[in-house]
């Protein structure tokens, strides 16, 4: 196997992470018919855990032996406990040398993130002994690598391999859905670069557009896959028994702010809203970064709806049955993100599940699938006014709400953990065609 280790920057920070790797002194146990290694390097946001979750349950029910390549701050994460305390067996784990961050934005540090990260899962490859080589390799990030992938080919010798994107963007002005994004023709031609590569078994996708750019070129389409981006929540208990335990007023309307909280999903945007709508209640929940705790806590808006009793904040990592709780309790949850961001959120399929309608942000594949699939009212991120509206409309009117919730079922019926697991196998060479 090519190595380009020589070549990358950052070699001296991701030397500090080698001692890490003795952890691949763990035994490795197949013990199925087929040996797959899975490689996701971090914990953060919604796609760690249920896509996890569900991929490994559809591959252990195929008999499927599983390898997890991660890092250690993944290994640790609380939600690596709760993925392998749902498994009927819990997967053997190896790791891979952190990826350092990249603070710059632009191509260029894009560029430097991927060839560390290309470093990371080479040195982490190498580490596995021979008699744990995978008969194929499941990249579940493969936004992270293909870029340097498509330029300098796959690190893992002869094994095939499938990679799953999160957030491609390049094609998305041409169906209209985002404004033309910066060297988009370079992007796409990496995009095809890599697509081509004879390893590559399949690229898989939560985005349909993208098949949708692709319809007219059969050479690059037969190797793209959709996976349906999952989002079930088990709802365990009522609104009002859900109120009573958050100590929500019984009579307000609530909106649900989900997941990992920054700029990015507009906070600003969603409090003034609501601290101009009596009616609103506000709740917060998942990590937040510098900016929107500052938000939180220091904003006119945020202190107007604390001192009435509106807002109600978890600054943490959320675990299910705390999830069950928050989206029991909410009447709507918050999509309405950002101006500057066009891409797909997994609280839509969430939202979907729990049958709650969504208010999102126009343009961008959020204002795509949401109009599409009638799933809830769109406003632009930037317009107060009709941000207010919007939300008021909601409030108002009960018939348009239950509109929603039917599409929101039969969205969420496409989106269920068994489709998007059954999907995700159809990743694997040996088992495409079995799939029922």
């Amino acid at each position: 196997m090519q190595s380009h280790s020589d070549n990358f920057i950052g070699k001296a920070a991701l030397k500090s992470d080698q001692a890490v790797l003795t952890f691949l002194l763990i035994p490795f146990g197949f013990t199925g018919k087929m040996k797959l290694l899975i490689i996701e390097p971090e914990a953060g946001g919604h796609h760690f855990l249920p896509y996890l979750q569900y991929f490994s349950k559809a591959a252990q029910a195929q008999d499927i032996s599983i390898l997890l390549m991660t890092s250690a701050s993944a290994a640790a994460h609380p939600a690596m406990a709760l993925l392998q305390n749902s498994l009927v067996k819990p997967i053997e784990i190896c790791l891979m040398p952190e990826v350092p961050g990249i603070k710059s934005g632009g191509t260029m540090a894009l560029f430097a993130r991927q060839r560390l990260a290309y470093q990371a899962v080479e040195i982490g490859f190498s580490k596995i002994p021979k008699q744990a080589q995978p008969e194929h390799i499941i990249m579940m990030c493969m936004d992270g690598f293909d870029r340097w992938f498509a330029l300098f080919g796959s690190p893992f010798g002869s094994i095939t391999y499938s990679g799953l994107y999160i957030g491609v963007k390049f094609h998305l002005h041409a169906l209209a859905i985002a404004p033309a994004g910066r060297l988009a023709a370079i992007h796409q031609w990496l995009f095809r670069r890599f697509v081509l590569q004879k390893k590559l078994y399949a690229a898989a996708t939560i985005d349909e557009s993208l098949l949708e750019f692709y319809k007219a070129q059969p050479g690059i389409l037969k190797k793209l896959r959709f996976v349906p981006d999952p989002g079930e929540v088990a709802l365990i208990e009522s609104q009002s028994a859900a109120r009573i335990g958050l100590e929500i007023p019984l009579d307000k309307f609530v909106v649900l702010m989900y997941g990992g909280i920054s700029l990015r999903k507009n906070i600003t945007g969603l409090l003034e809203a609501a601290a101009a709508t009596p009616a609103a209640f506000v709740i917060l929940a998942g990590r937040m970064d510098e900016e929107a705790q500052q938000i939180c806590q220091s904003s006119a808006h945020g202190n107007q709806l604390r001192a009435e009793n509106r807002l109600l904040c978890f600054n943490q990592f959320i675990e299910p049955a705390l999830e069950s709780t928050l989206f029991s309790a909410s009447d709507c949850v918050w999509l309405c993100y950002a101006s500057d961001f066009y891409g797909q959120s997994a609280v839509l399929a969430q939202a979907a599940s729990a049958q709650k309608p969504i208010l999102a942000r126009s343009g961008g594949q959020i204002g795509f699938t949401c109009r599409k699939h009638e799933l809830g009212i769109c406003a632009a991120p930037d317009q107060p006014d009709e941000i207010q509206a919007a939300l008021r409309q909601l409030i108002g009117d009960e018939s348009l709400r239950e509109r929603f919730i039917a599409n929101a079922v039969k969205f969420a019926t496409a989106r269920s953990a068994k489709a998007f697991g059954n999907a995700m196998l159809a990743l694997i060479p040996s088992k495409a065609a079995a799939i029922p």
